[in-house]
């Protein structure tokens, strides 16, 4: 007896072409081991066509991930918050797609919820059944992916590592390393402010740290944004502009969406960024971005506020020293400062803490890249902390009840300061003195560690509160 006959073309997921069979002669097909007829792809944001290249980042990448492996490899690009790790990875990611030999798949772990509900998105894509418990749907997803032929897996705003199960602040309840992917022809690449994620989620050599671009770099991004090339005559504000924008890319188009919506020319922008008063507000402004979630804003202090809250979950006295510091106007940091700023406000027995409990403290800002530390010599060390960073700090105090969780004693002290920290400030010819509780204290703590680390004939002043 002859088997059926289809006389038309036969469509389907996976198809199987230039067999026959006759008589009473059985075949069997397995569709499940890597018969995948396409990769599948789960983007947040459509490929950047502006996007400026970064030849050294995106080399050190093609190294730890190359895209013809059949292990298992993993990276880590990390760095300050708006210098770029987003728009890099989407970069390497669309590569990877371009040949339609790769899966690949985006997700958000800014929280367990958000990583749930992208897993569910995969799982969507993957045309999974989505029934079920939240465990059942993560783990299928991810025995799924690992079973795809090669995939990459790029897991964006993994700055609290306590979700992965790593620091002191682990919670017993999360176990969202159970769900990520392993296994041979597997790629993942994670994004993350937090250098901490060298050496635990990545291996200790697999970690790419993202700086802020170079003078040609920020001034090709600072073009793109633009609807016309800058003009000669506008070349040099244009060059000093992107000096006082810390060649930070968020900075960069923030600062070029802001000129376009409100055809403000560069010249204009620079003198009114220069003011005290208007800067914050530039800053600050939202800019509608399509290479970044609806409800993340691209406003450069905003996005910096939400490390400095986390800094303050995991480290009190980090959180102290880091805003202590942005009111001592120098500009390099030496140790004897950092060591006064930990003291103060501490009880006389709290002044001769454990030096490791200062040395994680300075770790915590570190790893966020909120201080930029210097050897000098074999034993010296110097910080510095970005002028743009310290204005986000001063926002962030000005925004929020920063002082609500100190001492009482960190209180009075503030008042007791802060008649003498507003006669400094009106006496350095500022024109507008400390507005609230938050910068009074942390003002007047400026001026007195300054005091403490520095002698009488090296005493710098504190900076002019806004």
């Amino acid at each position: 007896m002859a088997g059926p006959r289809f006389n038309d073309p036969v469509y389907g997921s996976n198809v199987v072409t230039g067999i026959s069979a006759t008589g009473n002669a059985h075949q069997t097909f397995n569709f499940n081991q890597h018969f995948e007829s396409r990769p599948f792809f789960l983007f947040p944001y459509e490929k950047n066509e502006d996007y400026v290249p970064r030849p050294e980042i995106s080399s050190k990448l093609e190294e730890f991930l190359p895209k013809d492996s059949d292990d298992f490899r993993s990276a880590a690009l990390w760095g300050l918050g708006g210098s770029g790790k987003t728009q890099i990875a989407l970069d390497f990611a669309y590569s990877r797609c371009s040949k339609r030999k790769c899966s690949v798949f985006w997700v958000h772990a800014d929280s367990e919820v958000t990583f749930a509900r992208d897993y569910g998105s995969i799982a969507s894509v993957l045309g999974m059944n989505t029934q079920g418990s939240q465990h059942e749907l993560l783990q299928n997803v991810r025995h799924k992916i690992e079973s795809l032929p090669r995939w990459l897996l790029v897991i964006d705003n993994a700055d609290d590592l306590s979700l992965f199960g790593v620091g002191s602040r682990v919670r017993n309840t999360s176990k969202i390393m159970n769900y990520i992917p392993k296994g041979p022809n597997g790629t993942i690449l994670w994004i993350s402010r937090n250098e901490a994620i060298v050496g635990s989620l990545a291996g200790v050599r697999r970690g790419i740290v993202v700086p802020r671009m170079t003078s040609e770099e920020s001034k090709a991004l600072f073009e793109s944004t633009m609807p016309q090339s800058i003009s000669d005559d506008e070349l040099d504000d244009a060059v000093l502009l992107l000096k006082e924008l810390q060649f930070l890319p968020l900075a960069i188009s923030q600062a070029g969406a802001f000129m376009r919506r409100t055809e403000t020319s560069v010249s204009q922008y620079l003198a009114e960024f220069k003011k005290e008063t208007t800067r914050w507000r530039m800053l600050k402004e939202p800019e509608f971005d399509r290479y970044r979630l609806h409800n993340n804003s691209n406003s450069i202090l905003e996005t910096w506020s939400r490390s400095i809250h986390h800094i303050r979950q995991e480290n009190e006295l980090a959180h102290k020293i880091l805003h202590i510091l942005a009111y001592a106007d120098n500009q390099t940091i030496n140790e004897r400062l950092v060591d006064a700023a930990a003291a103060y406000g501490e009880t006389k027995q709290a002044e001769d803490m454990p030096e490791s409990k200062k040395k994680e403290a300075i770790r915590r800002l570190k790893n966020f890249s909120f201080l930029i530390e210097y050897h000098i010599g074999d034993n010296e060390r110097t910080y510095e902390i970005h002028k743009l960073v310290k204005d986000a700090i001063r926002y962030n105090i000005r925004s929020e009840s920063v002082l609500d969780g100190y001492t009482n004693k960190t209180k009075k002290d503030s008042s007791r300061l802060g008649a003498c920290i507003k006669s400094r400030f009106r006496n350095n010819g500022s024109s507008k003195v400390v507005t609230n509780q938050g910068e009074e204290y942390f003002a007047s703590a400026a001026a007195a560690v300054v005091a403490r680390a520095y002698s009488p004939k090296t005493h710098l002043k504190p900076a002019k509160a806004f």
